[in-house]
């Protein structure tokens, strides 16, 4: 209690009279010269002897002073005390992110933290750092909400308060929250981001963009890395597109739809497809763009064309896989290039042996034993000596099969056939 009376005492002693305060005035020995006075609009007091006395500004301190002093002419040594019986009062808005808006009356010489604690306080999490007073004849101050402790200015009636809400920004696209989001005045590109979660695994932040007001600002990788450094305001709308889709098909180790950057060359594209395969043509790649196709050959600086949104890249087959048996000195399956005929998958496998029938070379197109074709291409095991005609040009899948001997036995072959249909399954796998 003592306490209390104590802090009342010393600001009544620095408080400054105005319009609307009631006083109690006191003159020891003389109670016909005490009485209650309230300070006019004009901030004058009317007191008995003295008439008309300014109070205005004045502590109450000062205002007995002063009585004392004008007294003296009247009475000897005359001793005065004045208390406020009643503070005047303001009125006060305050508006905007405070718990309770509204209008407040509030004792003379309140400051603005007693305002905004008397509107129930500010809501932190959407009041902005800067707020604004405004006086009665439009005089307007602003003032930020984290100095209020070092500069708390005095309210004046009619005072306006106004609490605004945080930068609102939009953020949209590929980012893990997209929504509304209050920012503090000067949060930045990064900080934002990280408020929404981050960018997700498709966006391309090299295509993203903000726009403020009517302007398009086009954002590059140094604002995401903080390189260049780009302020957030009201109303911004931040957005990141998703990386665009390109299809990869034909022969390549994965086939499939991809999303890549803006930009992406094709060989980044094939890359991400795991490269092309051994039966690949890297010289017939077809790029088909907007209805339209283009051949590109990767061999020839064709790789390095950059990729657009639903591009699709066809990587055709080149190589065909033949498989040579019988009478040859390496047997087996071949990879061949396009155009490749009877003679060149012979010479791939080390041409001929001895025993070699090269009179009775059969041919059987993808491996389709019922569609035999007898080719002739040699007389007495000396190769390359027939017609042109019997050197046919070889597909996917083909057999090319070398006898043993000129006279031919039918039951061995049917034997070797069978052995050539498992090797087919596991060769060509068919």
């Amino acid at each position: 209690m003592f306490i209390y009376l104590f802090t009342i005492s010393c600001t009544a002693s620095q408080y400054k009279l105005g319009p609307g305060d009631q006083l109690q005035i006191t003159v020891w020995g003389h109670p016909d010269l005490s009485l209650a006075a309230v300070v006019r609009p004009d901030g004058a007091i009317s007191f008995p002897l003295l008439g008309d006395c300014q109070a205005a500004n004045l502590t109450p301190q000062e205002l007995a002073e002063r009585l004392e002093e004008q007294l003296a002419a009247y009475i000897k040594r005359p001793q005065v005390t004045i208390s406020v019986l009643q503070f005047r009062q303001i009125q006060v808005q305050v508006l905007g992110e405070v718990a309770r808006p509204g209008q407040y009356s509030l004792l003379a010489d309140s400051t603005i933290s007693q305002a905004l604690s008397a509107a129930g306080g500010v809501l932190p999490q959407r009041a902005a750092s800067e707020a604004t007073l405004t006086r009665r004849g439009g005089q307007k101050f602003t003032f930020h909400l984290d100095s209020l402790q070092t500069e708390d200015l005095l309210l004046a009636d009619g005072d306006l308060l106004f609490i605004p809400t945080k930068p609102q920004v939009t953020v949209l696209g590929e980012v893990s929250r997209p929504g509304l989001y209050l920012v503090d005045q000067g949060t930045r590109l990064t900080e934002l981001l990280a408020q929404a979660g981050g960018l997700t695994q498709q966006a391309d932040p090299g295509q993203g963009y903000l726009l403020r007001g009517s302007n398009r600002l086009d954002l590059t990788e140094e604002h995401f890395s903080g390189s260049i450094t780009l302020e957030l305001e009201d109303q911004d709308t931040l957005y990141i597109p998703s990386m665009p889709q390109i299809v990869v098909r034909g022969e390549v180790a994965r086939p499939g739809t991809y999303r890549l950057p803006v930009g992406t060359t094709i060989y980044t594209a094939l890359a991400q497809a795991g490269d092309l395969t051994d039966k690949a043509d890297p010289k017939q790649i077809i790029l088909f763009r907007n209805g339209e196709s283009q051949r590109l050959d990767l061999t020839a600086g064709g790789g390095e064309v950059r990729l657009r949104a639903n591009d699709l890249l066809e990587i055709p087959q080149g190589r065909r896989e033949v498989l040579v048996l019988g009478q040859v000195r390496s047997p087996g399956a071949y990879l061949l290039p396009p155009d490749s005929s009877v003679l060149d998958a012979i010479a791939r496998a080390g041409g001929t042996t001895e025993r070699a029938n090269t009179e009775q070379i059969r041919l059987y197109a993808k491996g389709d034993f019922e569609a035999e074709q007898v080719l002739a291409l040699g007389t007495d095991r000396l190769l390359f000596e027939g017609k042109l005609s019997a050197n046919p040009r070889l597909g996917e899948g083909d057999i090319v099969f070398v006898p043993e001997s000129r006279r031919i036995d039918w039951g061995k072959l049917a034997t070797v056939l069978g052995v050539f249909q498992i090797l087919r399954e596991i060769f060509l796998g068919k």
